[in-house]
């Protein structure tokens, strides 16, 4: 059996004979040390002993190129067309308390009705003894101005999961302004654990991307909210990824901003950042501030490693498995619910015809649109030529946007390449690499 270098390698240089390689297909971050140049990784490797071969096979690193190929593929399909894994975004109201300037919702609409919830519920109760994870979302509008039925129902769906040994996951993506930390634990005592609060800035930027409908402070307010939360005990567990919207406007204010969150945030390993760039997701808000659009992911790349290095906590993917860090709307157990029981596959774009997947029934059953669903599943994995050669083809599958892809007709390289190194540097400052000693 031939070996070769994975197709699937990044390298990052860390000192002159030292570097950090990750293997996109098995997840695995290794430190090789008396590596000079990456081109040299095969010559060394038939130099080792028996016991570092082996090593560096079973991280994927050296592997047979043809069995590699067919593991992508099939983990591919199993994560895209598996049945193991359902994953339900409930949309509880369409309404928001912000009026964000690049939000695409126009922030009006009612609760979710009680009989769409019983029916999910019903959906829920057939169907989860046939998976293995189920996977509860939270998103809007503002879920927090239905917390109530949130916090009800995810105890009944996580009531069912636990009656059926099938584990439960749970995660709101919220503005965080109504989360105090006595809602927060209520959220997190009903099996919410994972959240998004988005904190676009220091606070003249937060308020002026993010303004409130009446408080013209809404920064203090949601910075107050998790500097509460940062004082529940350490063994209660849950995670907040803070995400950063970086815009031109606020980008030359970024270091200041960063300093300030490492000293409230950076102890509390609970707290994750998530760097994003500005860009036009849609709506009629953003054409009033298209000035404020940087386009890339460059600015991004340079804040992580700025956060990294003070000592913040980053969002990554990297070391991600198949199950978890990339588009639900990909797996075909996954859906989302608004609400009046209409079913979607993506939680975006609900006005395009192409996303509206079915109906909930007042039974649990759902009424699929066959002329809409066999297009965001059609049993085959998409691999362009481009796809072939290219070390992200792994990662960028789980994290790509299949909406844009059904739009475009082709693959969409993935936006965050160019923020990987940055990943894995933070990784392995966190001592989540391994260290292999070439001989050489």
């Amino acid at each position: 059996m031939s070996k070769s270098p994975s197709r699937f390698n990044c390298f990052r240089q860390v000192s002159e004979d030292s570097f950090l390689v990750l293997n996109t297909l098995s997840r695995k971050l290794v430190l090789l040390r008396g590596l000079k140049n990456p081109d040299e990784l095969m010559p060394i490797f038939q130099r080792q002993s028996e016991q570092t071969c082996h090593k560096l096979c079973m991280d994927g690193i050296i592997c047979d190129r043809d069995e590699e190929w067919n593991q992508v593929l099939y983990e591919l399909r199993k994560r895209e067309f598996g049945n193991d894994v359902v994953s339900v975004t409930v949309l509880p109201t369409m309404a928001c308390n912000f009026r964000c300037r690049y939000c695409y919702q126009d922030g009006t609409g009612n609760m979710i009705r009680d009989d769409v919830l019983d029916a999910l519920g019903k959906y829920i109760r057939k169907n989860v003894r046939n998976c293995r994870v189920f996977r509860l979302n939270w998103f809007g509008g503002e879920p927090t101005l239905c917390i109530d039925k949130v916090v009800r129902f995810t105890e009944k769906a996580r009531s069912l999961c636990v009656d059926n040994k099938v584990l439960f996951t749970s995660h709101m993506t919220t503005n965080g302004y109504g989360l105090d930390a006595e809602t927060f634990m209520r959220c997190v005592s009903a099996g919410i654990r994972y959240y998004q609060i988005t904190i676009d800035g220091p606070e003249e930027i937060h308020n002026y991307q993010r303004p409130h409908v009446t408080n013209k402070d809404s920064f203090q307010v949601v910075i107050n909210n998790l500097k509460q939360i940062s004082q529940i005990p350490r063994n209660h567990y849950f995670e907040i990824g803070i995400r950063i919207n970086v815009s031109a406007k606020s980008a030359p204010l970024m270091d200041d901003f960063i300093d300030s969150l490492a000293r409230d945030f950076g102890d509390d390993r609970r707290f994750v950042f998530v760097w994003q760039w500005v860009r036009d997701w849609g709506g009629e808000r953003i054409a009033d501030d298209k000035e404020n659009l940087i386009g890339d992911a460059q600015i991004c790349t340079m804040l992580y490693e700025l956060s990294v290095e003070k000592g913040l906590s980053c969002a990554t993917w990297l070391m991600n498995s198949g199950d978890d860090g990339g588009c639900d709307a990909k797996m075909e157990g996954s859906f989302t619910v608004d609400p009046e029981g209409n079913v979607y596959k993506c939680s975006m774009h609900l006005d395009d015809p192409i996303n509206r997947a079915g109906n909930l029934h007042s039974n649990g059953a759902i009424h699929w649109n066959s002329s809409i669903v066999p297009q965001w599943h059609n049993g085959e994995v998409k691999v362009e030529e481009k796809c072939e050669t290219c070390p992200l083809f792994p990662i960028c599958r789980i994290t790509s946007c299949p909406y844009r892809e059904i739009k475009t007709g082709s693959n969409i390289c993935m936006e965050y390449r160019d923020m990987i190194q940055a990943h894995m540097l933070m990784l392995h400052r966190q001592n989540k690499s391994e260290v292999i000693c070439l001989e050489v």
